[in-house]
């Protein structure tokens, strides 16, 4: 089975496997357990989103670069 995924489903996760609450007033995400078992939930995203800003590296001062040009963005779709 593939399903596309985000790193912050991992916190999620994690709380639901320790029984925590699960925080989702904080976190945009939902918990990987029925992926981790073999089902897709009918309503899974058809797209995943990153986004990296690089403008805290010392790179940038190296450069003499705006630090609004040092964030990268990232979509995948299925």
């Amino acid at each position: 089975m593939e399903a596309l995924v985000e790193a912050i489903e991992l916190v999620l996760t994690f709380l639901d496997k320790t029984g925590a609450p699960p925080a989702y007033h904080r976190l945009d995400s939902c918990s990987l357990e029925p992926i981790l078992h073999g089902q897709t939930p009918y309503d899974w995203r058809d797209a995943v989103f990153s986004e990296v800003d690089y403008a805290f590296f010392a790179a940038r001062k190296t450069l003499g670069t705006d630090p609004s040009r040092f964030c990268v963005n990232m979509i995948r779709k299925s």
